[in-house]
Formats: structure tokens, C-alpha cells, sequence
């Protein structure tokens, strides 16, 4: 991954919004036969600018290559139609062009920010559906750094929590420590795992929502994992006023607990139905070695002895 300069934080731009995220992770990925097909790639499949002031610009160098077997003709290069505004391009890729396996046509990027705030264009081959490059922006003017962003607390952290669990809430208090009023022109929710980390009743930060100096709004999360395992996601917060986008880390962990196959067993003797999970019971109940104990043929599911929130059951009735 190219960049014009090294920005402090390459994850931050990622985080362009979730909605362009997934967009750009679609275009970026399928289909895959587009790609099989033309055999086309890119030296850089992403480009992060550095934050840009409105009026500046910033210009990365690229290539397009030949990744196929045999000789590959160029349909030309052109703008996914859904960029947005602030990107150009120049190249040698030019329509007709033949390419042998693994020789290049190169490609220039220019980002000049046309607003404040997150911007973001892909690059594909004409007639060709997927981006072979995608870029990331953000423009600032001279309102940017005169507020700040502070996260009580810094991250947050749920812990494990049952697969498909709804957790306890958490609040994220957000305060400006810095000298003029902030309004948020982004207010996201992405990363690996967004969809675990509900946002609950009683939020006050969002889109649009003004903190003066040393005022602060709060957002309350909660954790329901989808899966097992770490689960992790970044709320991003933007404005004209912040130096860079703001970012709170949240993360937990899922707990699958296994379950066991209870098998039923009946004693006409006593009429009395008996069930077990323990691998000992069953072989000496199938072996005969407990007179009078059939299977009915019935089982069910369900959780091992001392797993935390089950309650235990009578296993004779």
C-alpha cells in the first residue's frame, strides 16, 4: 500500500464510513471471475492519502500489471462512478494497449480534498466490474485541530459473553477539550465486527450533534457476539474542527459452550424414566449391566454439568 505521506494512523482512513466500506470491500472483491478473466492487477490496491487541506493536493505513484499467463489487451482505465469528488488520474494504460505477462502501464493519483471531510474513488478497467485500486482522502481547512476529542474511557472492553447474548450496556462518555464548539459531520460504527456491538437507549452522541469546550454527550454500547471468539469493531468520530478522525476501540470475546446429547432411558420395573449424558451410564445401561433400562429412543441437547448460567435438572422421574 502506497501513501503520499505517512499518515499517523492508516486504519483511521479506512474507516471511510461503514456504508462506503462495505461498497468499496464489494467492488473490491467481486466477482472474482472478473478478475480470473482479464488477469489485470494493481502494485497498490489501496492508496491513503494524508489528511490534505482544502486547495492542496497530493499525488501517488502506481502501476497496473499484466498478472495473467498470456498477452492481455487493455479496454482503457476509467473512474468507478460512484468516487467521489477530490480524485484524477492520469495513465499510460491506454486502450489497445498490449500487455505481456507481467509488464506494466503506470498510473498516477492525485488527490485535491474538494470538501471537508472523507472522501474516497476507485479505479477500474473499462467494461470490467471491481476496483483495481481504491483511494482514501480526508480534506481539512483552517478550522481543523482547534477541538479535540477525549474518550472516558479509552477503549472498551466487555469480556466474554455467550454466543448470541445481549451483554450489560456500557457508556463512552466524548469530551471536547479543545478551544471552539465540535460538530460531527461523521459519526460511524465499522471495523471486523460492527454488528456485535449494538448501540443502546440513552445515546447522546451522533450526526450532527454539537459539544462546546469541555462539554461532553455519551454513547452506550452493548455486546452480543455473532460468533465465537475475539469480536472487535471501531467507532469513528469526524468533524471539521478535529486535526484527525477520532477513534474508540471496542472489543469482547464470544464463549460457544458445547452441549452434550442427554440420552432417555425407561424401566418398566419401576416405570420410571431416567436420562444421562455421562459416557460410563450409557455404556453399562446399552450393555445390560443395570437390569431393567431400555432406550426410548428420545434425546436432547443440553449443557454440561457446572457450565455458568445453566441450572441443573432431575435426570430421574
Amino acid at each position: 500500500m502506497s501513501t503520499a505521506t505517512e499518515p499517523a494512523n492508516k486504519a483511521r482512513v479506512l474507516s471511510a464510513g461503514r456504508a462506503v466500506f462495505l461498497l468499496v470491500v464489494l467492488a473490491l472483491l467481486s466477482p472474482a471471475s472478473a478478475y480470473a478473466a482479464r488477469h489485470l492487477c494493481a502494485t497498490d490496491k489501496q492508496i491513503v492519502f494524508s489528511d490534505l487541506p482544502v486547495g492542496s493536493s497530493a499525488t501517488v505513484q502506481s502501476s497496473l500489471f499484466n498478472c495473467g499467463d498470456s498477452t492481455l489487451v487493455l479496454n482503457g482505465i476509467e473512474s468507478d462512478p460512484q468516487s467521489l469528488a477530490g480524485f484524477a488520474f492520469s495513465t499510460s494504460c491506454a486502450p489497445g494497449l498490449a500487455l505481456a505477462p507481467l509488464a506494466s502501464c503506470g498510473i498516477s493519483v492525485t488527490f485535491a480534498p474538494a470538501f471537508i471531510g472523507q472522501a474516497w474513488a476507485g479505479i477500474r478497467e473499462v467494461g470490467q466490474i471491481g476496483d483495481l485500486i481504491v483511494a482514501y482522502g480526508r480534506g481539512l481547512d483552517s478550522r481543523a485541530g482547534t477541538a479535540s476529542i477525549v474518550f472516558t474511557p479509552a477503549q472498551l472492553g466487555f469480556g466474554t459473553e455467550r454466543v448470541g447474548t445481549l451483554s450489560a450496556a456500557q457508556t463512552v462518555t466524548v469530551t471536547n477539550t479543545g478551544i471552539a464548539t465540535l460538530t460531527f459531520s461523521d459519526a460511524l460504527l465499522d471495523g471486523l465486527d460492527p454488528d456485535d456491538f449494538p448501540i443502546a437507549a440513552g445515546t447522546t452522541c451522533g450526526l450532527g450533534v454539537s459539544i462546546a469546550p469541555n462539554e461532553s454527550c455519551i454513547i452506550t454500547f452493548q455486546f452480543q457476539p455473532m460468533a465465537a471468539g475475539l469480536r472487535s469493531a471501531n467507532l469513528t468520530f469526524d468533524a471539521p474542527q478535529l486535526a484527525s478522525l477520532a477513534v474508540l476501540s471496542l472489543s469482547g470475546t464470544g464463549d460457544e459452550v458445547l452441549t452434550v446429547d442427554v440420552i432417555e432411558y425407561y424401566s418398566a420395573v419401576i416405570d420410571r424414566y431416567f436420562n444421562t449424558s455421562f459416557g460410563p451410564e450409557i455404556d453399562a445401561l446399552d450393555a445390560g449391566l443395570i437390569a431393567g433400562w431400555t432406550r426410548t429412543g428420545r434425546h436432547f441437547a443440553a449443557y454440561p454439568p457446572g457450565t455458568a448460567g445453566a441450572n441443573p435438572v432431575c435426570r430421574i422421574y
